[in-house]
């Protein structure tokens, strides 16, 4: 899970209250799955969004 550290720096309530959610999901998902990553990043949410995807396809490729 991948979120930009200016997100939540916002006057839309919705937008305000991602970064709290999106940590509470993780930690959820942390209790039924096990292998759950959440990594904050620069920027916002359109921030290098290709980057971001391919570095979320590199973590599911990995071998352990």
């Amino acid at each position: 899970m991948s979120l930009g550290d200016r997100e939540s720096k916002t006057k839309n309530k919705a937008m305000a209250a991602v970064e709290d959610n999106t940590k509470a999901i993780a930690e959820h998902y942390k209790t039924v799955v096990k292998d759950v990553l959440f990594e904050m990043n620069q920027g916002g949410h359109f921030s290098e969004p290709a980057l971001r995807t391919a570095k979320g396809i590199a973590y599911l490729l990995r071998e352990d």
